[in-house]
């Protein structure tokens, strides 16, 4: 019997929506469900995907998701999913814990190493290697270094969440969730709870696999253009051993109710900011709604969530924002991934007492709309803007398959319909015909809002000093645990600690190391992939064209050259792009701006760029307006680029206002969840004009630039104001223009004539570009912010120190990321992550660690990288699989949009198809020898280079007791 006949075909539709044609089978013996998507997408995805509903917050779903890549029958690594990112061209390989289910998914646009991907990860998932050393290395274990030591936590996961819990926006919207379903799975963290998961035991932890792995639990998907029929081969190899099973995986319903009025729960800040005032509250008001499967529901709330939140003039954001009772946006809006949708909003940067009026000014316009009526035009925007974004099915860098397997899932997994989501048209068609009947958008808003009981307030409050006092009470918790252990308890604690270290640091086994499918380097392409581009000079301006197959969308990016404004006004560049999208023009206010945008485009956003220059000291320094529409819409997304430029309003200072204190709330929330970007960017701004530009419109410098212009706009508005009208004059210039467009050359001749319509916008008058002098701060920083970890960075410029680039230096960083770092830093350090990144252009090399318990101990790692490549034996196989994994990072997979970008920026940078070819060869022949000689480089990035440090008080307060003085110090959060 062949494989093809072990599934037995349920259905064979063909959806114009994905251009597809999908298969849906079930496995005759196990009831395992697979859909096969067959289309021509080069960048082939798989995902295998559980139902797994937790009955706790001891992350024991999330410890899992990790653990099963650790290893398993055919593959006896420690680690295969690393060996994976070492010799892979994928273009996508992770894995997602949610609150209902666990994903496995890979990409690639090889088909061998998409299927070497598709095998190790169902081996991974139905055998896995599941030993106690695993759940604690990658969920938690007990540290202590020796009888009088002090007990400490460590667990990759353990320590994740500790850093998810650090940032208030994670935890406001977990909060939010958990507080509407009280009774069922998604009233718990299936991330895990810190405080809960050092109560996960071993047995629970393999009974929650033996539950929820299993081939009758499962839901396999393929996507894109390789052979259906070798997929079912593929799956049959697995799923024969297998026979069905029962799995009570179902996820409940919540019952609606009426639900208690409020949940309260603080998050840390510093005694100084909480004195001063600077530190303020958020909340949400949440609301819980039908089955996400009902999908004509669903896509009617979508478009109700973008008509009241999704503009900057959208009523509900207006309202909250215009109150002045708060400064941004709080909540995650509409929830679609669950069982049960759910909508989230309110305010964050609020004063705790005023949260009753943020509740009641959110009802109060929610019925002024259900009585006089949502503005038809914000209905029409928000029908085109849902439609756009379903149709061009563009999520960047994420593969178009993925973004369709998990849109799938949302009925699927309940045993509805995998292809309601996916094949939109046919409800969205009814969706736009319920909104022709008057009052149909009132009625969802009278109905599930206003008149809906099971619906709670969440509060977060700050708390002066509460992340110190957490790690203070965690110190004694442990302590007293420790000291009720008896001394033959602890000789077994350190010898636990003891043999997993071992565990770690052995090395893999030759043999089992074979087993790992890799490709070779014969396998690659030996030349550069080219990206079709041409000059293209529009009345005299500069431009380029790319002629891509696009689906008749037309990408436009404008850019404006960041140099010639001074010092002193480089930091309102990135603000000045939402401004001329956000303020209005001197033809309609902001919201029939934001309502026009929405109706007749795609899109259009602000985006800078920064970076140095091949063989030039001068950087590259743009800020772009980046638009798209239906390529018979160009003349619309033209228009609107000729008037936000030619006619921008900037003389609105409660306007202006808003904005500020809407970007100064986001910079504000970034530094602990993105902690490792922060310190990053601060090291990289002492080595480049470029990445100084980067601090000054994007690090710390911004935040604090931000927050003294808030001041500003009360105390000196007729200062920033003539500001705005210089940066204004200075960027709005037809000679500091740059044109990138991105079409199908058929529609080329309808699109250039509109687009002259924007170059008339912009004067044309020579401008003078004026020397930066850059103001640097101090080169070892210790940033303190209210966090129970840490981002741990050390860099220097290599070619400073006489480093000549090479393309072996991408072979080696990757090396470094997936050896050295990954085991030091991650696996027996328990950080997060562990990061080596080196700029080719500007020669800046940085280790960063990321959510890390540790910072001397992490330094010390970084230290021992170099050694590490003077002593390691490295194969030619490992050099080769280094070299696949470099190739795959190069050869990424980009959408039609991204191509025309990257194909403008590398030209901007003087990265010619020669430099590249010239790289791509020297990666190729990269050798042993070239990881040798890069120990040497690394020697100096250990004595020239300069650290920086973002995280706790505490472990900052005891780097400094060790080593007096090093670090500069001062309080950020």
């Amino acid at each position: 019997m062949s494989a093809k006949e072990k599934f037995e075909l349920v259905f064979e539709r063909e959806i114009r929506e994905i251009k597809s044609m999908v298969r849906f089978y079930r496995h005759v013996s196990t009831g395992a469900e697979v859909l096969s998507i067959i289309n021509e997408d080069e960048n082939k995805v798989f995902g295998v995907c559980f139902r797994t509903p937790p009955s706790d917050s001891t992350g024991v779903a999330h410890i899992l998701e990790h653990s099963v890549l650790c290893g398993s029958r055919k593959y006896p690594v420690k680690e295969p999913f690393v060996q994976l990112v070492k010799g892979s061209l994928k273009t996508f390989l992770n894995a997602f814990t949610y609150p209902d289910k666990t994903c496995y998914p890979v990409a690639s646009q090889n088909v061998q190493d998409f299927y070497n991907l598709v095998d190790v990860y169902l081996d991974a998932v139905f055998y896995p290697r599941l030993t106690p050393f695993v759940l604690q290395q990658e969920g938690w274990h007990y540290e202590l270094s020796g009888p009088e030591g002090a007990l400490g936590i460590k667990g990759v996961v353990y320590n994740e969440m500790k850093g998810v819990y650090s940032s208030p926006d994670s935890l406001l919207l977990e909060l939010s969730q958990q507080s509407l379903f009280p009774d069922i799975t998604y009233g718990l963290d299936s991330g895990g709870d810190p405080k809960v998961i050092p109560t996960l035991t071993y047995e629970r932890f393999k009974s929650f696999y033996d539950s929820f792995y299993h081939p009758s639990n499962s839901r396999i998907y393929f996507y894109g253009n390789d052979d259906p029929d070798r997929r079912l081969e593929i799956l049959e190899e697995y799923l024969k051993d297998f026979i069905r099973a029962g799995s009570q995986s179902t996820v409940l319903l919540q019952k609606p109710g009426t639900m208690p009025g409020r949940v309260v729960r603080s998050f840390g800040v510093s005694g100084d900011e909480a004195a001063s005032g600077s530190q303020k509250g958020m909340m949400t008001v949440n609301w819980l709604l039908p089955e996400s499967t009902e999908v004509d529901l669903n896509l009617a709330f979508q478009v109700l969530e973008y008509a009241l939140i999704g503009m900057p003039g959208s009523p509900l954001r207006r309202a909250l924002i215009e109150s002045r009772l708060g400064e941004d946006l709080a909540g995650v809006g509409l929830e679609t991934e669950l069982r049960q949708l759910y909508f989230s909003t309110g305010l964050k940067g609020i004063l705790v007492e005023n949260a009753g009026k943020v509740e009641s000014l959110i009802f109060e316009t929610l019925s002024a709309l259900a009585r006089d009526g949502v503005d038809p035009a914000a209905v029409e925007a928000a029908v085109n803007t849902i439609e756009f974004r379903l149709r061009e099915n563009n999520y960047g860098s994420f593969p178009q398959g993925l973004a369709v397997m998990l849109r799938s899932l949302s009925s699927w997994l309940h045993d509805s319909d995998p292809l309601a989501l996916p094949a939109f048209e046919a409800p969205l068609c009814r969706v736009k015909e319920n909104l022709k009947s008057k009052g149909f958008l009132e009625g969802l808003i009278r109905a599930h809002l206003l008149e809906n009981p099971h619906r709670s307030v969440v509060l977060l409050k700050p708390e002066p000093g509460l992340a110190e006092r957490e790690n203070e009470e965690e110190t004694k918790r442990l302590a007293a645990i420790k000291s009720s252990l008896s001394a033959e308890e602890v000789r077994g604690v350190i010898e636990n600690a003891k043999i997993l270290e071992e565990l770690q640091s052995a090395p893999d086994s030759v043999e089992g190391l074979a087993t790992i499918p890799v490709l070779k380097v014969s396998d690659l392409d030996r030349q550069s992939r080219m990206i079709p581009s041409e000059a293209w000079p529009l009345d005299g301006a500069r431009g380029f064209y790319h002629d891509l197959f696009t689906s008749s969308i037309t990408y436009l990016d404008v850019g404006f050259n960041l140099r010639v404004l001074s010092t002193e006004y480089l930091p309102y560049a990135p603000l000045f792009g939402r401004l001329l999208l956000e303020m209005g023009t001197k033809f309609q206010d902001f919201a029939s701006l934001s309502q026009k945008i929405s109706r007749k485009t795609g899109g259009i956003h602000p985006e800078l760029f920064s970076s140095s220059v091949m063989g030039e000291s001068a950087p590259a320094t743009w800020l772009f307006l980046r638009g798209k529409c239906m390529s018979s819409q160009t003349t619309e997304l033209a228009d609107i680029l000729a008037e936000v430029l030619g006619a921008v309003k900037l003389d609105n200072r409660e306007r202006f206002r808003q904005i500020v204190l809407e970007e100064r709330a986001r910079q504000e929330r970034k530094f602990v969840p993105s902690g490792h970007q922060v310190v990053n960017q601060r090291i990289r701004a002492h080595f480049s004009l470029a990445d100084w530009v980067k601090e000054l419109t994007d690090g710390i410098s911004y935040f604090h630039f931000i927050g003294k212009l808030a001041e500003r706009i009360d105390e000196d508005w007729e200062g920033v104001l003539a500001d705005l009208d210089k940066v204004r004059g200075l960027l709005a210039n037809r000679s500091a223009a740059v044109f990138n467009l991105t079409a199908d050359r058929k529609d080329l001749a309808a699109i250039e004539p509109p687009l002259r319509g924007v170059l008339d916008s912009l004067p044309d008058r020579a401008t003078a570009l004026p020397q930066w002098r850059p103001t640097l701060f101090p080169e070892f920083e210790g940033i303190i912010v209210p966090s129970q970890v840490n981002y741990v960075g050390k860099g220097a410029n290599l070619y400073r120190a006489g480093y000549e680039s090479h393309g072996s230096s991408k072979v080696i960083s990757g090396y470094l990321r997936s050896t050295w770092l990954w085991e030091k830093v991650r696996v027996q350090g328990g950080a997060y992550g562990g990061f080596c990144l080196f700029d080719r252009i500007s020669g800046a090399f940085t280790f960063i660690s990321y959510r890390d318990p540790n910072l001397m101990k992490t330094l010390e790692y970084f230290d021992g990288a170099a050694q590490f490549l003077r002593e390691a034996d490295i194969s030619e196989d490992e050099v080769g699989k280094a070299i696949v994994g470099a190739i795959g990072e190069i050869d990424s997979y980009m959408l039609p949009d991204m191509k025309g970008y990257v194909s403008l920026l590398r030209g901007f940078t003087g990265e010619t198809d020669e430099m590249r070819q010239k790289m791509r060869d020297e990666v190729l022949s990269t050798t042993a020898k070239d990881f040798r000689a890069f120990a040497e480089v690394l020697d100096k990035v250990n004595k020239e280079g300069i650290v920086k440090v973002l995280g706790s008080q505490t472990a900052i307060e005891a780097a400094l007791a060790e080593r007096p003085g090093w670090l500069k110090t001062f309080r950020l959060l």
